[in-house]
């Protein structure tokens, strides 16, 4: 990996926990809340995350 590609990756990894409190040991975990809160109101229909038409 380049040395701008790291730094790209870092200042991606400082972004996403700055502004939406996601980290790489709670990612999967907020993935899944967001999920859930789009299948809650109905944007997706199952659990394989399809849009509603």
């Amino acid at each position: 990996m380049s040395a701008a590609t790291k730094s790209q990756a870092t200042d991606l990894v400082e972004y996403m926990e700055k502004e939406f409190g996601i980290t790489p040991h709670n990612i999967d975990e907020k993935l899944n809340e967001l999920k859930n809160k789009f299948y809650e109101k109905g944007v997706i229909k199952d659990e394989r995350c399809e849009r509603v038409q």
